[in-house]
Parts: structure tokens; sequence; C-alpha cells
């Protein structure tokens, strides 16, 4: 027995150490990514959280729609938690599998199972699994497919350094362009100074989710400092709430919409800052 155990003390690390590391997670790790050659976003993990005895790392402002809360298990398996607003309190969902380490071509796995019979689960699927040398390294790559009913994206994890780039099918895209993972520097940090986050232009995210029940996030960048508003509205043209009505810093923001007390149904989300003004419709089922 004592000879199986030496056996096993030897094989097993061996094993870990050959094993890819689709999101390398820690404090103060910071991305740049680049949407196109004059627009990027840059970020970092800025904190974690134990829940359950379980340590996940802050995702909410780094990569559009990936699941806010992020954790990786001894295995490499990728787990991700949310919180949701209910009654008068924001808890934490069940976790789910994002991917796990050992994904293969094709493989699919449960994300998330919708309670609301309207909504589909979503799933995750390997569309694609290949290397290649990237930062001076041969690394085994995938993309994953988040089947989301209302907005699927792919997502590109590289061995060692994390989400290399996303998209989603109505055509929006970004590639790391910078990335300090545990101390090593990959890429070249593109016009940031002391850390501030670059925008170039005005824009506002589809909310996230969408349709939702009760809260959506929601996410828009300034070029420029000034006022700004963020107001909802019903189907009919009224006021129901107004999320934003100070003067911002140019930057990127993050706005969480409460929609317990509402009636399920279309509203529609307007932001104003100086010239520019867009809205985008969302949809609350209850």
């Amino acid at each position: 027995m004592k000879y199986l155990m030496l056996l096993l003390a030897l094989f097993i690390p061996s094993l870990l150490l050959g094993q890819v590391n689709w999101m390398p997670l820690n404090v103060g790790n910071e991305y740049q990514y680049r949407y196109d050659d004059t627009s990027f976003s840059y970020s970092k993990i800025i904190k974690d959280t134990v829940v359950n005895g379980k340590t996940y790392y802050d995702f909410t402002n780094i990569i559009r729609n990936l699941p806010g809360y992020i954790r990786q298990d001894s295995l490499g398996n990728i787990y991700s938690l949310a919180l949701r607003f209910m009654d008068t309190m924001y808890v934490y969902q069940p976790e789910y599998l994002l991917v796990p380490f050992n994904a293969a071509l094709n493989d699919t796995w449960l994300i998330a199972r919708h309670k609301e019979l309207s909504q589909d689960d979503i799933y995750g699927k390997c569309t694609m699994s290949d290397s290649l040398d990237i930062y001076g390294k041969i690394r085994k790559r995938i993309w994953v497919i988040i089947t989301e009913p209302v907005l699927p994206c792919y997502f590109d994890f590289l061995d060692g350094i994390g989400v290399y780039g996303w998209s989603e099918l109505d055509g929006y895209g970004n590639s790391l362009n910078y990335a300090k993972i545990n101390g090593v520097t990959y890429g070249t940090l593109t016009g940031v100074n002391d850390k501030k986050e670059i925008v170039s232009k005005f824009s506002m995210n589809q909310n996230y989710p969408n349709p939702f029940n009760p809260s959506t996030t929601i996410n828009y960048q300034i070029p420029k400092s000034g006022l700004v508003t963020v107001k909802v509205f019903d189907i009919l043209g009224n006021e129901v709430k107004t999320l934003v009505n100070e003067y911002k810093a140019a930057g990127n923001y993050s706005i969480n919409f409460d929609a317990a007390k509402l009636s399920g149904g279309v509203y529609f989300y307007r932001i104003i800052s100086g010239n520019y003004t867009l809205s985008k419709k969302m949809v609350l089922l209850k």
C-alpha cells in the first residue's frame, strides 16, 4: 500500500502541472482589450470574496457578459457565481460550471438553468480546440460559445492567459491587447496613465441579462466629463426611473437596475451625455 501511495504522490502532481489553466486568477491582474485601432478598455481584478468557504474573483467590470464572480477549483474547472436582487437584498445564486478544464471539441455542458418557463437554459459548448504560439509559448486554445437565448457570445480562452478575446453574434468583438497576470506582462499597454480607463467613444451596451427578472445591468462609457442622465421609460413613454443624474468623469460605468416593483413588459432606457443621446429596449419578464 505504501508503494501505491508513493506512486500516487509522484503521479498526481505531474498531472496537475500538465493541465491547462483557462483562467489565471489573482487580485491585481490587469487586462486591456482592443475593440478597434482607437478604442480600448482597461480594468483589473480589484477584489476577491469568500462565499460558502470558496474564493471568487470579481470580474463584473472586466469582460462584458462574463458572469460576475469567478473561481477555479483544484482541477482547473472554472465556475461562475452571480448576485441577484431578491425582495429587499442581494443574494448569491447557486454556482455553475462555466468551463471544464478538459473541454474538447463539441463538448457541451449546462451553465445555468432558468426557473422561468419562458426562458431557455444556458449551455456552454466548445466550438474550436487547437494550439498556437502566442506570447513566446505554444499554448492550448479553445473557443466556447455561451448559448444565452437573447445574445449568445463566443469566448476565446488561452492557456495561462485567460480570456484572449470575445465576440457577440451581433458582431461586437474584442481582443486582448495587454495583460499583467500574476506579475508577468503580456503585450503593450496602450495610452493608460495612472491605470485609468481609456474611453475614446460614447456608447451604451445592451442591458444584460435581457430579458431579465427582476434586475439587470447597464454598462456605458463616455469619452468626456460632464452631466450624465440615464432614465427608464415604459412603452407609452412615461418615465418610471432615473438611474443616473450627475456629473461623471470620462470613463466606463455600470448600473444595476432593479425592476422588482414594476410590471412585466417592454421598457426603454436612454442616456444623455453632452451632445450624445442613445436609447435601447429591454424586456422585464414576470
